[in-house]
């Protein structure tokens, strides 16, 4: 069950923003206070997710969500600020993280997005204590996402994690 979602930098969102979630979770509050950018974050992160390559690549346009693209999407339009997601999933004894984050090149009029920071980590209580950790800067990344894929999967799974 995801149990916490983080938005930083993303449409309405100036900053780290972060949202508790449940089995059942209300959101409310005054117009353009960001509820829908909360519901499009988790779209977004799905439509992301389900092209492959581990979130390397951000989809700002697909079936679930249409969020432009990198300019539209980044607060204020602000192009030197960085969209980072966060999510907390798993059962209290074994919690798992992803963290994401996108920046943008600007080569004249072009924009192009490019990962800035990938986290993500497994504790498994089953294993003994200690938690599995895989983490890269944009500099420590391979030019190919299918080549990140395929290196995290075997450091995943050569420790055991899922």
């Amino acid at each position: 069950m995801l149990r916490e979602l983080r938005v930083q930098n993303l449409k309405s969102f100036a900053g780290e923003h972060s949202a508790p979630l449940a089995p059942l979770t209300l959101i409310y509050g005054p117009n353009s206070g960001g509820k829908s950018t909360l519901l499009q974050a988790l779209l977004f992160a799905a439509q992301t997710a389900d092209a492959g390559h581990l979130m390397i690549q951000p989809k700002f346009q697909g079936a679930r969500a249409d969020l432009g693209n990198f300019h539209l999407a980044v607060h204020g339009h602000d192009l030197a600020r960085v969209i980072k997601l966060g999510f907390n999933w798993g059962s209290p004894e074994e919690p798992r993280r992803l963290d994401v984050g996108w920046g943008a090149v600007v080569d004249g009029e072009r924009v192009t997005p490019v990962l800035d920071r990938w986290e993500a980590s497994h504790t498994k209580s089953s294993t003994g204590p200690g938690a599995l950790v895989a983490q890269a800067n944009a500099s420590e990344l391979p030019e190919q996402p299918q080549a990140m894929s395929e290196t995290v999967s075997v450091a995943l799974s050569s420790a055991g994690g899922e």
